[in-house]
């Protein structure tokens, strides 16, 4: 699958940290260290980031050839990175014709590893039936499976999506450890049609209850493939106290 295309979504206007994208760690803006991982990674280039805002269209611009990376405009009225993708996606004239492959990438992840990446491509070649991927990661820590701000994925045993929730499941009743929960990362690879037509959905219920857009697949009986992955640096760039611990860790990791 050389041709899958990466889009990310990149608004200036965050609710609770305007202008995160252009946010300087370490010499680098978060947006340009999230295009500079996914260049890594085996996806095609350029790498397309899609956003309402000229300033971070002029800090791609000026950071990468357009062989790397092109900017996509997109409205101000996109209410979510999925609706920003699918206006890249038509934008961008993809075609819808045969398999296109479309990574969402958020542009709040500076510590993106590649290797998630080519993880998430590969689960998609290897199952070819599969119209969306995401990944998930071991959650070793109480704390984090109790938070209702991490969200928990369980997982068929043939790599699928039963349930995306911000409670505690799985539930151990017997206490045996023979399930691992899973900490969901919100990387996705979608088939570029299927993603136009997720869109087009109206919320459904169970997305609205756990305010998780990914149930909206789900519901709509759509097969999410889900690749395990480790290694995970779990700092995205959500708040300015986000922004101080990622600098810490750079700090402490140079």
């Amino acid at each position: 699958m050389n041709d899958a295309k990466i889009i990310i979504p990149a608004r200036y206007a965050s609710s609770r940290f305007p202008g995160k994208p252009l946010a300087e760690l370490e010499g680098q803006t978060v947006i340009a260290r999230v295009v500079r991982a996914a260049l890594q990674s085996r996806a095609s280039r350029p790498i397309y980031v899609a956003t309402d805002d000229s300033r971070i269209a002029t800090e791609v611009e000026s950071q990468f050839s357009p062989t790397e990376a092109q900017v996509v405009m997109t409205s101000e009225k996109c209410h979510t990175g999925t609706d920003r993708l699918a206006e890249a996606i038509q934008t961008l004239a993809l075609p819808l014709g045969v398999r296109q492959i479309v990574v969402n990438v958020q542009g709040d992840e500076p510590f993106l590893d590649p290797t998630h990446v080519n993880a998430l491509l590969n689960l998609m070649d290897e199952q070819s039936d599969l119209q969306m991927a995401t990944l998930a990661t071991p959650l070793l820590s109480e704390t984090q499976f109790l938070d209702p701000n991490t969200v928990k994925a369980v997982v068929s045993q043939r790599q699928r999506a039963l349930y995306f929730s911000r409670a505690p499941i799985p539930f151990d009743r017997e206490k045996t450890g023979t399930v691992q929960p899973l900490r969901h990362l919100g990387i996705y690879a979608y088939e570029a049609r299927w993603l136009l037509q997720m869109a087009a959905l109206p919320p459904s219920p169970l997305e609205e209850s756990e305010k998780l857009e990914q149930l909206r697949a789900l519901d709509a009986g759509i097969a999410i493939g889900v690749a395990i992955v480790e290694n995970v640096v779990p700092i995205a760039i959500d708040t300015p106290e986000d922004l101080e611990r990622a600098r810490l860790y750079l700090r402490a990791a140079a």
